[in-house]
């Protein structure tokens, strides 16, 4: 796997609009975010709108460039965080879905850590596992309503990084990873109390990315 390109994440835009149905989401564009290039990290962002299968380009960037990072968006803004940029980050910033501005909320991780990944509820995003200079169990992330950062007490059931992420309405799943070798655990965060889960499902073939 080269790893200059397998740390790009997307996120999708809203747009809302009215018809005899009611209110319904039209997904528009999804977004990829930094990255290794040949000589260097990046502070690209950049994607495609669905519509057309066309290239967008806007002019936000990331507020720091770094490749190893995760992320998860809410229905209004889109946020990358962690990653390294040489050193191992504790960076959360990000792109406005409505106008695409970039945005760099005060919120940190609570651990700096390379190759976590991202899972998010309604009203709160997760950043799971990555690298500290050592395998990590940390959960933490970013309330959506006011940008603070939050720290629950859950946390990955294995130690790891270059794990996945996927989500429910209400539980956050972490598949996958190197742990002291390559894994197969799925674990994660109930989101109405912020508890651990271990479901007894694993992934049929353990691998990282």
């Amino acid at each position: 796997m080269n790893r200059r390109f397998w740390l790009f994440y997307e996120f999708n835009r809203p747009n809302y609009s009215y018809d005899i149905m009611g209110w319904m989401v039209v997904i528009l564009a999804g977004y990829f975010g930094g990255g290794w290039t040949a000589s260097s990290t990046s502070n690209e962002i950049d994607g495609i709108r669905f519509s057309d299968e066309t290239a967008i380009n806007p002019s936000a960037t990331l507020n720091i460039a770094r490749g190893g990072l995760a992320g998860m968006n809410s229905t209004a803004r889109g946020y990358f965080g962690g990653g390294s940029t040489g050193s191992i980050s504790n960076e959360i910033d990000g792109i406005r879905f409505s106008d695409e501005t970039a945005i760099n909320p005060s919120a940190a991780l609570s651990a700096a850590r390379n190759m976590p990944t991202g899972v998010n509820s309604t009203i709160r995003g997760y950043f799971g596992g990555g690298y500290t200079g050592s395998k990590s169990k940390e959960i933490d992330g970013i309330q959506f309503s006011d940008e603070s950062a939050i720290n629950p007490d859950a946390e990955l059931s294995v130690a790891r990084d270059m794990l996945a992420g996927v989500n429910s309405t209400t539980r956050g799943y972490f598949g996958g990873g190197s742990s002291t070798g390559i894994s197969n655990e799925i674990d994660g965060i109930q989101f109405s109390d912020e508890s651990a889960i271990n479901p007894a499902a694993t992934l049929s073939v353990a691998r990282y990315i």
